[in-house]
């Protein structure tokens, strides 16, 4: 009888009242990102061309999901970037958990970055290596640089925010 009213004391104690069943979402946590925080665009990217030499300005033109992007080149040519160093869940052609979170908040990264007036910067890590396994899609570094002269790496951020997960980042600049 003494450890069925134990117990019973026990389940009643942390039984809760109150619905907290969305304390802790990405829409309403304060996250911290110190390593994305701390980390600065160092290469010179002023009059520089994404293809042509590996670091350049460009304009978003489609968000695929959360790490890949459509964008518009200095030459006017649109191509496909598939972020490095990242993955995060599918939400295309099959749909994996947070793989919509992840889409959304890449495509709301870059209208925030956008609308405080940041240029995006593309950085590739290899001028000899800048495809992904499908060769199709070049593969680079998202840099937000904005007009106070910060900058942003998303590729970073994601990852940092828990959107998706470090891949293939150990041999790279920014490991």
């Amino acid at each position: 009888l003494l450890i069925a009213i134990v117990i019973s004391i026990v389940l009643i104690s942390g039984c809760e009242t109150t619905n907290n069943n969305n304390k802790y979402t990405s829409d309403n946590y304060d996250w911290k990102t110190t390593q994305t925080d701390k980390l600065k665009l160092n290469q010179d990217h002023t009059g520089q061309d994404f293809l042509a030499n590996g670091i350049g300005e460009v304009t978003p033109v489609r968000y695929v999901d959360g790490d890949t992007t459509i964008f518009k080149a200095s030459n006017g040519e649109n191509i496909t970037v598939r972020y490095n160093g990242i993955n995060t869940p599918e939400s295309t052609y099959r749909i994996e958990a947070w793989g919509f979170a992840a889409s959304k908040y890449n495509k709301e990264a870059f209208e925030k970055a956008l609308a405080e007036g940041a240029k995006i910067v593309l950085q590739t890590e290899n001028m000899s290596e800048r495809f992904d396994s499908t060769g199709k899609r070049y593969l680079a570094w998202v840099w937000f640089v904005y007009p106070n002269g910060d900058s942003r790496l998303l590729n970073l951020e994601i990852a940092e925010l828990g959107y998706g997960h470090v891949k293939s980042a150990s041999d790279t600049q920014y490991a």
